[in-house]
């Protein structure tokens, strides 16, 4: 008697039959779905799928699977958030253009699923819907901007610039494990044939009709860049002019010519020291110390310095946890100092959250570079907000630097974790490398010392910068005032003409030919991302720039394949390393779409095998592939 005869503990009869039947079917299926032969599931985890960004776009195809753009979301679904901040949506695909045997055959194959990313605790995090239908587009709370996983040529952008990706359907193909995988890596495309460079490595010729604005759309992004260039111009001057100004020392502010008086009596320790002394945490120990003593300086000086507050956060909450995962990699966290360090590590990361979503404070960077003169504009103006967290990021960074010492670990953790400085270092595996590491010390604070001398050069460089400052003011009011003429002109329903707004354009391009290239080639790759919007959104382009750009982005599609199933192009260096977890989705970095993770890698989204046959989306896990 089976376990359903046992459960119903009586006769069935004829009507009973039929239904005991359809339970025991049940119950086979249910038997099969759990205990499935591992060797067919290995195999048939092999299927797997490519996503293909298709170019050109069929006119008139219903979109089912897309990459970029905004979700179609029913209104009683609320968007994702993370970090105390919207999350970025990354793509919406279709279950039913999945193949049955992709998975193993297990997962839902109906409605659809929405992915959006973002980060939890400064680490890369994803959170997948699952929708049953399609419904109105829904608008990003949070376009795309230049801090949010995106590319380099975003550093160029004007302020205010965002990234709105195109919203690109893609095209669901099978790929058999034994068939040539239409998926390339980003780095072969150097070596194919037909490689196009990319945008900001063509200097474009402006008096073509392809490198020239169509629009007014891209006639104020032109604009906007010129203006961009000359306030970056304009904050460089303004920085040379303030190191060049004199500045009292805080007590604990000592300058680098104190910092290379105490590195060269560490050496001349190091080199005094008895050659039959143990090599110990106890004999590194005063080294150790003084090093703190210099890390705790030096972001004194950043913090003085008025680099933005959201970056010095960030490395504080990373410095948190490099320093927990040495521990836990050296075995350290049996010490009181590691139990003090994890208290302060959920600190540290509330902190930068907090100091991230404070929109009271400037925006990070300029043109690319620290916005040290925003920065100093806002200490001025409110003393009381930037002194609040001025000091409490010192506070911190301050214990993490003494508790290092009390761990004594031997490093590992990233460079920039310690602000550029090698003081970060943990103790060195032989004294032989001590010496090393001593030695490479004071050379770093030669380096200070030298950086923060000056003399004749320092007022020569002040001369030069104070007629920069003055240039650079007189352009960004005069691209200002075209600017707002622009924005007039086409409120007033006046058709575009380039032949009327090139002489003006040409009148207040940068003096320096660098300067122009500079802007050329920044606007050109700012473009590209417009245009690709335009085109997908169905908007006409004239058409030798269209013919231009559909061989760009159907070159860019080779090698920007999503993939779903079979194993990860590359090993996950942040994402979750459980066994029996399936490749939910792999996402290349992409010049199309203007997203990047990581050092051109990918981002990969997992899921454990037993949440996917369950249909349970809400524990996927991201990491950054390298």
């Amino acid at each position: 008697m089976g376990w359903l005869d046992r459960l119903i503990g009586r006769r069935a009869g004829a009507a009973d039959n039929v239904a005991l039947e359809r339970l025991r079917d049940l119950s086979q299926h249910h038997q099969q779905l759990h205990h499935r032969d591992p060797e067919t599931e290995v195999h048939e985890d092999r299927l797997s799928v490519r996503l293909r960004p298709i170019v050109p776009l069929p006119r008139g195809r219903q979109r089912r699977s897309w990459f970029g753009g905004y979700p179609r979301l029913p209104g009683s679904v609320n968007w994702p958030m993370s970090d105390g901040a919207p999350m970025r949506f990354l793509a919406q695909i279709d279950l039913g253009e999945l193949p049955t045997g992709l998975w193993g055959g297990i997962g839902p194959r109906s409605g659809w699923i929405g992915i959006f990313i973002g980060t939890r605790d400064g680490r890369p995090a994803a959170t997948v819907l699952q929708l049953r239908t399609l419904a109105a587009e829904r608008i990003s709370p949070p376009l795309w901007r230049a801090e949010h996983m995106t590319r380099l040529p975003f550093n160029d952008a004007p302020e205010g610039f965002v990234l709105d990706p195109p919203d690109w359907p893609v095209e669901v193909i099978v790929q058999p494990a034994d068939a040539p995988d239409l998926h390339r890596p980003r780095r072969a495309r150097f070596e194919d044939p037909d490689h196009l460079p990319f945008y900001g490595q063509v200097m474009p010729d402006i008096g073509r009709a392809l490198y020239q604005p169509h629009d007014w759309a891209t006639l104020k992004l032109l604009i906007a860049v010129l203006r961009n260039q000359a306030q970056h111009r304009r904050d460089q001057a303004v920085g040379v002019l303030g190191r060049a100004a004199p500045r009292k020392e805080a007590d604990d502010l000592a300058g680098p010519e104190v910092i290379l008086a105490e590195a060269d009596e560490a050496a001349r320790r190091f080199a005094d020291l008895d050659p039959d002394l143990p090599w110990n945490e106890e004999t590194w120990r005063p080294f150790s110390v003084l090093a703190a003593t210099w890390r705790k300086r030096l972001h004194r000086r950043a913090l003085d310095g008025n680099e933005p507050l959201a970056s010095l956060a960030s490395r504080v909450a990373n410095y948190a946890e490099g320093l927990m995962r040495c521990a836990e990699r050296e075995d350290r966290t049996d010490r009181d100092a590691f139990r003090k360090l994890a208290a302060l590590r959920d600190p540290c990361f509330d902190l930068w959250r907090e100091i991230r979503g404070d929109a009271r404070l400037p925006q990070g960077t300029v043109a690319g570079q620290p916005n040290r003169e925003g920065f100093r504009r806002f200490r001025a103006q409110q003393p009381a907000i930037w002194d609040g967290y001025a000091q409490r990021l010192h506070e911190l960074h301050a214990a993490l630097s003494e508790l290092q010492v009390e761990l004594g670990v031997q490093g590992g953790i990233a460079t920039d974790t310690w602000f550029g400085t090698v003081f970060g270092q943990g103790m060195p595996p032989t004294r032989e490398e001590g010496a090393k590491l001593v030695t490479v010390w004071l050379r770093t604070a030669q380096l200070l010392a030298r950086e923060a001398g000056g003399g004749n050069q320092a007022d020569a460089a002040s001369t030069v910068a104070r007629t920069e400052l003055v240039r650079a003011d007189s352009e960004d009011s005069r691209l200002a005032a075209l600017a707002e003429q622009a924005a007039a002109t086409e409120a007033a329903g006046t058709a575009f003409s380039w032949a009327v707004w090139q002489p003006r354009i040409e009148a207040l391009r940068p003096s320096s030919d660098a300067a122009w290239r500079s802007v050329l080639m920044a606007w050109q790759q700012l473009r590209a991302f417009q245009l690709g919007r335009a085109y997908a959104r169905g908007e006409p382009l004239p058409d030798v720039l269209r013919t231009h750009m559909l061989a760009r982005w159907a070159f860019d599609a080779r090698y920007e394949i999503g993939r779903m199933g079979g194993p990860p192009s590359t090993k996950a260096y942040n994402g979750r390393g459980e066994e029996d977890r399936l490749l939910l989705l792999e996402m290349p970095t992409s010049t199309l779409f203007g997203w990047g993770f990581g050092d051109e890698g990918s981002l990969a989204l997992t899921i454990r095998r037993d949440e996917l046959r369950r249909g349970d989306f809400s524990k996927v896990a991201a990491g950054i592939m390298a």
